[in-house]
């Protein structure tokens, strides 16, 4: 029995991230059913009288029950840190995204792999009435931005989530690979946001063509985020390179999130980009 796990580089991993991170092969009828996974997401801005830095690690773990079962789970923290150009006064706020816990399947078909997976974020981000708020809605919204609104329910302040996934991978060759990504998401108003705001719908769709040499893998995402109930951006496109090195029962992986339109590629929106590192592994 052969059973399989995957780490998680970015919720760019159960679902923008399970869904980047190849699952990790595990041995044969082996003790080592758990993998880990991490990733640091980094962006940065000059704002003209000011900078802006921001880190945003994640971390996620995943538990095979069986050869098609699996429960996974992902959490982030988001940084940021505003600092003048001239003279002193910098800012910094930390704030922690929503918890988010998925069940999955997989199956393999005439050469097709197949996952599905249904979950859900727990509303734990909030942004605090204080003198920083301003720069915790800023460290949110950037957050969102790292991945082109793919996971936007890890970073949505006052929100709960409910989450499917859907992932097809097909190699088309020895040495190339195509994956096609579905993570529809129902975002819901929490605390003070319940009675105010109504339910927002998001459909990411993906596709990812990568090939391979040895350990190293290449690969191009091209992904859109359609957004029904937000107006009057409801689109969101994105294109992600990335290149992951296998090392054993674990990975390294960079990936470059760019977004090619609006609202995160300038006009009414920040011109926004994503840098991210991470790695992972069974145990």
């Amino acid at each position: 029995m052969r059973f399989r796990a995957a780490a998680v580089v970015s919720w760019s991993l159960v679902v923008a991230g399970l869904a980047r991170a190849d699952a990790v092969d595990l041995s044969p009828a082996g003790p080592r059913r758990f993998a880990l996974g991490g990733e640091i997401g980094y962006f940065s801005d000059d704002q003209g009288a000011s900078s802006l830095y921001l880190v945003a690690p994640r971390f996620a773990g995943q538990y095979a029950l069986d050869e098609r079962w699996a429960i996974a789970a992902d959490f982030g923290v988001v940084g940021v840190l505003q600092s003048p150009d001239m003279g002193s006064g910098e800012q910094l706020a930390v704030r922690p995204g929503n918890p988010t816990a998925f069940m999955l399947w997989h199956a393999d078909v005439a050469g097709t792999r197949f996952r599905i997976g249904f979950g859900g974020a727990a509303p734990l981000a909030v942004i605090e009435r204080d003198a920083s708020s301003r720069l915790q809605r800023t460290a949110y919204d950037y957050a969102q931005a790292l991945s082109g609104l793919w996971d936007v329910w890890v970073w949505a302040p006052s929100r709960g989530a409910i989450v499917g996934y859907g992932k097809l991978e097909r190699d088309l060759h020895p040495e190339a690979r195509l994956e096609l990504t579905l993570a529809p998401a129902l975002l819901i108003p929490a605390r003070e946001a319940f009675t105010r705001d109504s339910v927002d719908v998001f459909l990411p769709v993906a596709i990812d063509l990568s090939s391979h040499k040895g350990p190293v893998r290449f690969g191009l995402r091209l992904q859109a985020v359609l957004m029904p109930t937000a107006e009057p951006d409801a689109l969101q496109l994105a294109l992600a390179p990335h290149v992951r090195l296998d090392l054993g029962s674990g990975f390294v992986e960079a990936r470059y999130t760019a977004n090619l339109d609006e609202p995160l590629a300038g006009a009414r929106g920040p011109r926004s980009w994503g840098l991210h590192l991470g790695g992972g592994g069974a145990l």
